[in-house]
């Protein structure tokens, strides 16, 4: 196993906009996500609601209520 002691780095503060890599992979990572949500579109709240449907333990709590 490598642990992070075993490399030689240095951290380095850089301000906001100037971090160009990180405020690329930022919105890069918003925009994937934002990807991901628009293909489910309206049917992620039908897909969930199946799941749960589905879901023994889930239904269980539902009959207790």
């Amino acid at each position: 196993m490598v642990t992070i002691s075993e490399f030689d780095f240095e951290i380095k503060y850089i301000k906001g906009k100037e971090n160009i890599v990180v405020d690329t992979l930022s919105i890069w990572l918003q925009v994937n996500h934002l990807a991901a949500i628009i293909s489910y579109g309206i049917d992620l709240q039908d897909r969930i609601l199946w799941v749960g449907q589905h879901d023994v333990r889930y239904m269980g709590i539902v009959h207790k209520l």
